[in-house]
């Protein structure tokens, strides 16, 4: 954190601090999310995962939250949720190679 490579509010934040309840379903193998839907729908005949890249994809793609494999970090929800303005309180990253804090007005 103090090198200025991970938020604070992510530890805080209750989206990242989940327990799973008795009634959540929390067992996931690759290919669960193919065969729960041919299981729903027999007639849509959705493949399985060839593997372990496609499987994390698919699961990323059901749970949108969850990061278990991801290329694109633009699109987790997560980067939609609005930050306070100088939580910092504009102190410096330790890393030289760290891009100048913006002006606050």
């Amino acid at each position: 954190m103090r090198e200025g490579w991970c938020d604070l509010d992510l530890l805080l934040d209750p989206y990242f601090l989940h327990f799973p309840k008795r009634t959540d379903e929390v067992a996931w193998y690759p290919g669960i999310e193919a065969r729960s839907v041919n299981i729903a729908d027999p007639q849509l005949n959705r493949r399985e995962p060839a593997d372990l890249i496609e499987a994390l994809a698919e699961c990323d793609a059901a749970d949108p939250w969850r990061t278990h494999y991801r290329l694109h970090h633009a699109g987790h929800p997560a980067r939609w949720i609005a930050r306070p303005a100088g939580k910092f309180f504009n102190m410096a990253a330790l890393n030289p190679n760290a891009p100048p804090l913006a002006p606050q007005s």
